[in-house]
């Protein structure tokens, strides 16, 4: 016997006049997943006593339509999500998988296969795949934010402004003032008032008025 649900199938057995006996044959399951749906042929074949007779019989393979989804998301500072599409059915079926990121965690993510198509709503970004699944065939995407770029580049941000606020900040600041006066003689004379303020500890601070 052949048949697209199993191999090669060969006996031999014994069989008085008007007996019947059924045969079980195993069907090969991951043939099976790989089959689209329609009608198959079962060949058959007899011999016995020298003589040999054949017979085909055609059997229905019915539709059966099923698409199997697995998700696995981990990950905090560097977050990975997996998501699988698997046609375990047997008839061709168009698998489609989209994902959503905001503004800001799209700069800081990449996939594992370039997107059917992506578009920004709002302030989200959707990325969707699509893909004809054969029975048997599978859709995987991998979709990968890493927050550390995120993270190192405020630190980077962080630490430059500290650097130019010390460098434009001096360590001292100073002020000078001068008002007019009466002296007792009943001249004029000015009033110097200065202000002096240190950012940090200074030392051997001099002045010098000209």
């Amino acid at each position: 016997m052949r048949s697209a649900f199993f191999d090669y199938y060969d006996t031999t057995f014994p069989l008085k006049a008007l007996e019947s006996k059924d045969l079980v044959i195993g069907i090969d399951k991951e043939r099976l997943k790989k089959l689209t749906a329609g009608q198959y042929i079962i060949e058959t074949q007899i011999k016995t006593s020298g003589k040999v007779a054949e017979k085909q019989v055609i059997t229905k393979f019915l539709e059966q339509e099923n698409i199997e989804t697995i998700e696995n998301d981990e990950g905090v500072f560097v977050n990975r999500v997996e998501i699988s599409k698997n046609n375990i059915g047997n008839v061709k079926k168009r698998a489609i998988i989209t994902v959503k990121k905001n503004l800001i965690s799209y700069l800081f993510t990449t996939t594992n296969i370039v997107p059917t198509k992506s578009e920004i709503k709002g302030f989200s970004k959707y990325y969707t795949w699509e893909q004809e699944l054969n029975p048997g065939d599978s859709l995987k995407v991998v979709v990968q934010t890493n927050w550390l770029y995120l993270i190192l580049i405020i630190i980077l941000i962080i630490v430059l402004f500290i650097l130019i606020k010390r460098y434009v900040e001096k360590d001292v600041s100073f002020r000078k003032t001068v008002s007019y006066v009466n002296t007792k003689g009943g001249e004029f004379a000015l009033k110097v008032h200065l202000r002096i303020k240190a950012k940090r500890y200074v030392e051997r601070v001099k002045i010098v008025d000209k």
